[in-house]
């Protein structure tokens, strides 16, 4: 599975498939997050979601910012806040992928800045997890696609502990044939030819 194959079709002509990318974008994006959840409670992921976390800093009052994901190592019980940005067809398929820190320059909005800062220092920030306050050892950003020779560079540049992907991790359920992945995509099937259906009829 390839997202350009799904979701570019404008290299053979922009103007008339604009408005399918854009569709199909937006489409995806109503449920990408169920997807990241789904391979976590999996068995060849290496982590667990234990909930959206809320990030407070320590040194100014107010609400704090909840984030995506709060992904739990299997292995080493670590803990790492999450935020995922899949930008399919914004700005002309711009973030589809990742291939520079330079990339996340646009997400200026205070919950990305306390993601970020929380990935560089950890001890100004407070993060709790359905109101109990867990220990935070790091940050891991998650995007539609990545490019693998810039992960290295992009998490030295701030500090993340990773990057994945959900095409990624789209491959991993096809390859085990996750059946909650396809129940997933069953359900929302049948909801989508349900509403299409009915404006027929």
């Amino acid at each position: 599975m390839n997202f350009e194959h799904i979701f570019d079709t404008s290299n053979s002509n922009r103007k008339l498939n604009e408005p399918r990318d854009k569709f199909l974008s937006r489409i995806f994006g109503i449920f990408n997050e169920e997807i990241v959840r789904i391979w976590c409670r999996s068995e060849i992921s290496p982590f667990e979601d234990i909930g959206r976390p809320t990030v407070y800093e320590l040194e100014k009052t107010g609400r704090g910012s909840t984030l995506d994901f709060t992904f739990h190592d299997k292995v080493t019980k670590k803990k790492y806040v999450s935020e995922m940005k899949c930008e399919i067809q914004f700005e002309n398929f711009k973030y589809l992928k990742l291939d520079s820190v330079d990339q996340l320059a646009h997400h200026t909005k205070t919950a990305f800045q306390r993601f970020i800062g929380i990935a560089n220092e950890p001890k100004k920030y407070l993060a709790k997890v359905q109101g109990k306050e867990i220990n935070v050892d790091g940050a891991i950003l998650v995007w539609g696609k990545t490019n693998p020779a810039s992960i290295m560079e992009i998490c030295d540049s701030t500090n993340l502990t990773d990057v994945l992907s959900i095409e990624n991790i789209i491959n991993d359920l096809i390859k085990i044939k996750e059946n909650n992945y396809l129940e997933l995509l069953n359900q929302k099937q049948e909801w989508i030819n349900y509403l299409f259906n009915g404006l027929k009829n």
